[in-house]
């Protein structure tokens, strides 16, 4: 764990307010990136940046072992509720750790396939050696970009799967597995979109309030490429809703750790794979620290998993005109990125196109 809280520097020369931030080795000092090995790689590692307009930027990883998203907010919330309360004895959210609901059954028993691990250990980093060496260069050798979805924008994908009810996510999702399909992959191949799916307030036995490590099961919807990308938007988002559905049974989150306890530790499956991470409802950008909340709140970085440009994260999001949204953060060889943006505008074109047919009969 480590700490540190640099001088005034002036934004200006460092960024707009959406990643990708120039100068983002003046935010956090010594970064590893991602902090997700299990050993060699810190717990917390944070460091404040003070501003010349009397501003601040709040960077840190945490490592993935010890907690998720949901835990890494319960964090920030509490650090911000002692900023503005220095004499609050306890935050209003106790954290708590609880681990063994967690715990494989005996005998373990997989009860549903498991298509989010490799277990074909055909990975480049050795799924049994939790010390291996993971390559910094690939991650630091990909382009960093951030794609702006307006409330419009999401209505409009939402137009193309016939269902303005169905979770904005699905259709979310499934533009962004399109256009990167479209994008890097030949039609013959197999494609994977995998998304957490958090488990705190859906499986038995439960876990205790306040619970901050990781209680996240992986989906993954596997579709040829060429299908996926011929098909029409609303393919996409009923794969997503299928496999969704799924893993929110209650013994799923069983039959995954009976998995892992089985097959040992497995990374997530790499080959044809695109992870999307809903974090639009936590809303780090609310926190506030006695300066009035923020103006960007998420990953600093996309692609910082194992796996190089994989990890897509989602945030909800205001841009520079105020307008409601998410933005997506986004890790792509620097030749592909301008395709990539195009392609996610097709796909939104395509919703408004049909929203004009459908007002014309």
């Amino acid at each position: 764990m480590a700490g540190r809280l640099r001088h005034a520097i002036r934004a200006s020369s460092l960024w707009t307010v959406v990643p990708p931030f120039p100068q983002w080795e003046s935010l956090l000092v010594d970064d590893l990136w991602g902090s997700v090995l299990i050993t060699d790689s810190p717990l917390l590692r944070m460091q404040v940046t003070r501003l010349a307009c009397g501003g601040f930027v709040l960077a840190y990883t945490l490592n993935h072992c010890i907690c998720d998203a949901y835990g890494a907010c319960i964090l920030i919330k509490a650090i911000s509720e002692f900023c503005l309360n220095p004499t609050q004895v306890a935050p209003s959210l106790l954290s708590a750790w609880g681990r063994q609901a967690l715990h494989p059954r005996s005998p373990p028993t997989i009860s549903f396939p498991h298509h989010e691990y490799d277990v074909t250990s055909s990975s480049p980093h050795d799924p049994e050696d939790p010390t291996a060496a993971y390559n910094e260069t690939d991650f630091k050798s990909l382009a960093q970009t951030s794609v702006f979805l307006s409330q419009a924008d999401i209505s409009s994908l939402k137009n193309q799967t016939y269902s303005q009810k169905s979770p904005a996510f699905h259709a979310i999702a499934g533009c962004l597995w399109r256009a990167r399909t479209r994008t890097l992959m030949s039609p013959q191949s197999t494609t994977r979109l995998l998304f957490p799916i958090d488990t705190r307030f859906r499986s038995t036995p439960s876990l205790p309030e306040g619970y901050y490590g990781s209680a996240v099961v992986f989906a993954c919807a596997i579709a040829n490429a060429g299908e996926l990308v011929d098909s029409p938007l609303q393919y996409a988002s009923n794969l997503i809703s299928q496999v969704k559905k799924v893993v929110t049974e209650n013994e799923y989150r069983a039959s995954m750790l009976d998995f892992i306890e089985m097959n040992r530790r497995r990374e997530l499956v790499a080959d044809g794979g695109f992870a999307v991470s809903d974090m639009s409802k936590l809303r780090f950008v609310d926190l506030d620290f006695g300066w009035g909340k923020g103006v960007y709140g998420g990953p600093g970085r996309a692609g910082t998993g194992l796996v190089p440009r994989m990890v897509t994260s989602v945030i909800g999001h205001k841009n520079e005109e105020g307008v409601e949204g998410v933005l997506a953060l986004v890790s792509l060889p620097a030749e592909y990125v301008g395709k990539f943006r195009k392609e996610v505008r097709k796909e939104i074109d395509c919703g408004n196109s049909y929203a004009k047919h459908i007002s014309a009969l």
